[in-house]
């Protein structure tokens, strides 16, 4: 209710803005892009102002020149619609069309276009964008606070880059222009053409840096096609992005879609299919970048030295039931921090290696990290197997119900300030986070090293995870960017006939 307060505000003031000193209009005309016969420029002294109505509509009250630049300073007479034609001598150099609505003000070439003040319009709307991105900031600093590994700090994040993205169209078109609403609007869409063009040739180069990393991963880690998600991610953006190229040269030959007339109903088909193009990448591209950034915060956390049990998430055993470089990089990271803690404050933790036996597995994951801490020197007794988990979700569930059965208590509740961290992989830990939030766990990462080659898929796999649990909410955002998409292109091709 409060954002949309603050957008009725900011219009109302664009408004009475315009409604004030819209009535008047000073517009030129640069006469040294004009050229007259045998390619001599046009000579502003020369040149003669032809003002054509049907009625009194606007009033040519002044004339100045500055260099090749001739200035005329309008007044609006009567609603209705007046075209000025400038010409040198016999030979015609320039037309413009002005529009006077039922409220006195001028605008030029269309019935939304320049006017004067429109200025602030564009200025209303950055600040709308600014004002919603500190709004979005100041929640996105509270869920932080609240819970770190809370998705929703992802949703915001997202949010933030997005509406920074937009903020960073908005003010180009208000540098460039910002004198009228149309023109404005014309110069943002542009913009993101232009960007989703220059995005073809650098999503190209990450894609075959991408899949470079993913035969590497498929080469040490095995063939499978959760190795190919990466490549499959940026192949898909990359098809969105050609996509509109393709349209675009298909709609040129066809004669079923008419795009060869300026006000054909293709165009307003090809603007709306580049607008929801380049705003669901955007969208998507936002929430990879903020999985990535909060991945790489929550690997890096450094837990607090009071920790009671260190929970090891597992994952796929070898063959011989030896640890793969992922899992010891986890139960080393954990084995890391716990003699960190013993030299801070000679506080001993209690290690939970968690994971059940897959079909493929000679025993149990949790089994198998266990032996791999016994030869590491830390003794059995320090040492709680989890052993039926078959997800993040039950590894968490089934190890505090062992921590439970250690400490004494029956349920989760009596813990009081019992100490809980969970080790796992750098890139896994935000969700693993957030995953022992929903559950009622209060519990800090311990993030590991991932290999480069591994990252880039496994942030991928993340991507896909955020966007499944909180679909509810993506769902939403994207519609509403869909909409703002449609909005905009049916706003552009309206300006075609008012």
């Amino acid at each position: 209710m409060r954002k949309l307060a603050v957008a009725v505000i900011l219009a109302l003031i664009s408004f009475v803005y315009i409604f004030i000193v819209g009535d008047s209009m000073v517009t030129k005309f640069d006469t040294s892009v004009y050229y007259g016969v045998g390619g001599a420029r046009i000579d502003p002294d020369e040149c003669t102002i032809e003002l054509r109505q049907d009625k009194e509509v606007i009033k040519l009250t002044d004339r100045w020149q500055e260099g090749s630049i001739i200035f005329l300073k309008l007044e609006s007479m009567d609603p209705g619609e007046a075209e000025i034609n400038i010409f040198s001598g016999e030979d015609y150099v320039s037309v413009r069309h002005y529009y006077v609505n039922s409220l006195g003000v001028i605008t030029e070439e269309s019935r939304f276009g320049s006017c004067n003040g429109g200025w602030i319009i564009l200025t209303c709307i950055n600040m709308y964008f600014l004002y919603l991105i500190i709004d979005t900031a100041m929640k996105f600093r509270k869920s932080l606070k609240d819970c770190f590994y809370s998705q929703q700090s992802i949703n915001l994040l997202a949010l933030i880059i997005m509406l920074s993205g937009i903020l960073l169209t908005t003010g180009l078109g208000f540098v460039i222009s910002g004198s009228g609403l149309a023109e404005s609007v014309s110069i943002i869409y542009g913009s993101i053409n232009a960007i989703s063009f220059f995005a073809i040739p650098v999503t190209f180069l990450v894609l075959i840096f991408v899949f470079i990393s993913n035969i590497i991963l498929m080469v040490k880690e095995g063939r499978s096609m959760r190795n190919l998600l990466g490549t499959g991610f940026f192949l898909a953006v990359l098809v969105m992005l050609v996509i509109p190229r393709v349209l675009d040269e298909w709609l040129q030959m066809t004669t079923v879609i008419d795009v060869h007339h300026e006000t054909g109903w293709g165009n307003l088909f090809q603007m709306c299919v580049l607008n929801v193009n380049v705003m669901v990448l955007a969208y998507m591209l936002s929430i990879l970048i903020s999985v990535v950034l909060m991945g790489s915060l929550a690997s890096r956390r450094i837990p607090a030295y009071d920790k009671d049990y260190i929970i090891i998430l597992g994952c796929q055993i070898r063959k011989d039931g030896t640890l793969t470089p992922l899992l010891k990089g986890r139960a080393d990271a954990a084995a890391g921090f716990a003699a960190a803690q013993k030299k801070r404050t000679d506080k001993d933790a209690i290690f939970v290696p968690s994971g059940g036996k897959g079909s493929d597995e000679v025993m149990a994951e949790g089994e198998a990290i266990g032996n791999y801490l016994e030869s590491l020197g830390i003794s059995r007794d320090r040492i709680l197997v989890e052993n039926r988990s078959v997800n993040t979700m039950e590894n968490f569930e089934y190890s505090l119900k062992l921590i439970c059965e250690h400490k004494g208590v029956k349920a989760p509740g009596e813990l009081g300030d019992t100490g809980i961290a969970f080790a796992t992989t750098g890139y896994h830990t935000f969700r693993s986070g957030s995953i022992a939030s929903k559950l009622g766990i209060s519990a800090e990462g311990i993030g590991s090293k991932t290999k480069t080659y591994f990252g880039i898929n496994a942030f991928i796999r993340e991507l896909i995870a955020i966007l499944y649990y909180g679909k509810r909410f993506h769902i939403k955002v994207l519609l509403a960017l869909i909409g703002l998409s449609l909005l905009t292109a049916g706003f552009l091709f309206m300006t075609l006939f008012f």
